[in-house]
């Protein structure tokens, strides 16, 4: 096929590397005065960090087709949390 000219190739042929996520929480409850309580809660997205690559490229006229250059999600993310129950 010569370059710029679309082939006989299905379409969604290509496809992108798998996403693997694992996110975790760890919530404490600290009891208080009376019916009151304090909860800490620590969430964790993305606990190991991993690097999950884009879709690739889709341009088909040039050399970048099928090329991946973006991440998709983000980086580790941690949260804290504090809530008071009355």
């Amino acid at each position: 096929v010569p370059s710029g000219k679309f082939g006989n190739a299905g379409r969604n042929i290509l496809r992108g590397p798998r996403y693997a996520g694992f996110d975790t929480s760890l919530q404490r409850r600290f009891n208080l005065m009376g019916n009151a309580a304090a909860v800490l809660r620590w969430d964790v997205f993305n606990v190991f960090n991993r690097a999950n690559f884009g879709l690739p490229n889709r341009s088909l006229p040039g050399s970048a087709a099928g090329t991946i250059t973006s991440l998709a999600g983000d980086s580790r993310i941690m949260q804290f949390a504090l809530r008071v129950e009355f």
